[in-house]
């Protein structure tokens, strides 16, 4: 993971149990009427993502940055239709007991103009079953600006220090054989 997507708060996820109805259909923009299904993976107010095994056909495989028309459901309520941008296409494997090495794709989708009726839903779906401090520690929210701060007084030290470490490699021996013998 790379360092910039620590810093970003994103809000809480729910993770879909297997008991669950978790099935996404998702279609490009230019289709008519041509849909794949995929297994949701988590759902969070502003997005979500779905897992697609790699056997399936390369033409059901989003690119990034491309709008998808998807259908999903929400936890304990109905389903609701949607536009979305990919924002993220990887590819994993795991290791399951029952199958072996299983390799899939996984795509994060951040929500387009989700109507308020739509975010509402959601927001009353996840309710109760997502932790509002998914990202804290030991009770406390985390404070990503004194982070950022930390890491910028960390970063002008390293930076002063390589500053005289370059000095002290560019100045003579003479003249540090000088200041050693003025003792």
């Amino acid at each position: 993971m790379s360092a910039a997507r620590t810093f970003v708060q994103r809000p809480p996820r729910y993770i879909f149990q297997t008991a669950e109805s978790n099935l996404v259909r998702f279609a490009a923009m230019e289709t008519r009427g041509i849909s794949a299904r995929a297994v949701i993976r988590d759902l969070s107010e502003s997005g979500l993502s779905f897992t697609l095994p790699i056997t399936e056909a390369i033409e059901t495989l989003p690119e990034e940055g491309a709008p998808l028309k998807v259908e999903f459901p929400i936890p304990g309520r109905d389903q609701i239709a949607c536009f979305a941008t990919v924002m993220r296409v990887e590819q994993r494997n795991e290791w399951v007991p029952e199958w072996g090495d299983r390799g899939y794709h996984l795509i994060a989708l951040q929500f387009r103009h989700l109507p308020n009726l739509h975010l509402k839903a959601i927001k009353q779906g996840l309710q109760g079953r997502v932790d509002d401090h998914d990202d804290a520690l030991d009770g406390e929210q985390i404070d990503f600006s004194q982070i950022k701060r930390t890491h910028a007084f960390a970063f002008a030290a390293m930076t002063l220090a390589l500053l005289v470490a370059i000095t002290a490699m560019a100045t003579p021996l003479e003249v540090f054989a000088k200041l050693v013998n003025l003792r």
